[in-house]
């Protein structure tokens, strides 16, 4: 099982139990129709499961929004530009438009691929109201309908990545209620470190493996190491 994880890990990261449950609900939820949020701390992977999915599922990887308050339609549909070669102004597309029609920038003619992609809204919960008035425009949208001027392309959807509302990140927000029933919450926590299930150790013990496959590391060093101490409880701090 080591040795199979090893070359998981070597192509980005390790399908172990708990990240295959992940990348099964948000497959699910894309196939059913709701986009999904994958909601966790730095560095739990959900970038990772977000891809993941948009290659199943389009066989490409996502277009990229970095979310912020001020995110609207400049960054998600069209921009102005300048073409070098004319000196005359065209639309630069966005990423959420080039997911959901194909088309780059308004000099184009032709889509640059016929099936829609997925986009991948990173820190989905910094998004504002101006953010959320174009993404329930594309909710309503099918396969075959107007979005800015071209017509949606089948298949074409989106994915959001977002640490947790709280007081850890104050400057995350909820979705609004509307938005919400359109969403697959899916969490994505790091893996577990239990007896009955030590997760955490066996991506560790993989990390250390060679090009042979080999942990040139004493056993001894390797397990687990706890200490005990016994405190008495009037010295006990509740955390």
């Amino acid at each position: 099982l080591l040795k199979e994880y090893h070359q998981q890990l070597k192509q980005g990261f390790v399908w172990l139990p708990s990240r295959r449950k992940i990348h099964q609900d948000t497959v699910s939820a894309i196939l059913n129709h709701r986009w999904p949020v994958l909601i966790g701390e730095a560095g739990s992977g959900k970038s990772d499961k977000a891809d993941a999915a948009a290659i199943e599922l389009t066989g490409y990887t996502p277009t990229e929004i970095e979310c912020e308050s001020t995110t609207g339609e400049k960054q998600l549909i069209a921009d102005k530009d300048i073409d070098p070669g004319t000196g005359g102004s065209y639309d630069q597309y966005g990423p959420l438009m080039q997911a959901f029609t194909g088309f780059t920038d308004s000099r184009k003619s032709e889509p640059a691929f016929r099936t829609g992609r997925l986009a991948r809204f990173d820190e989905s919960g910094r998004l504002g109201a101006k953010a959320y008035s174009i993404i329930k425009k594309a909710r309503q949208k099918k396969s075959g309908d107007d979005f800015y001027g071209h017509p949606v392309l089948p298949g074409a959807g989106a994915i959001w990545t977002s640490n947790s509302v709280g007081p850890r990140y104050p400057d995350r927000h909820a979705p609004d209620p509307a938005m919400r029933r359109e969403l697959a919450e899916i969490t994505v926590d790091y893996p577990e470190m239990s007896k009955d299930n030590p997760e955490l150790y066996e991506f560790a013990l993989t990390a250390l493996l060679n090009d042979v496959d080999h942990i040139i590391i004493a056993k001894d060093e390797l397990a687990p190491a706890y200490q005990k101490k016994d405190m008495a409880k009037d010295q006990r701090e509740v955390l």
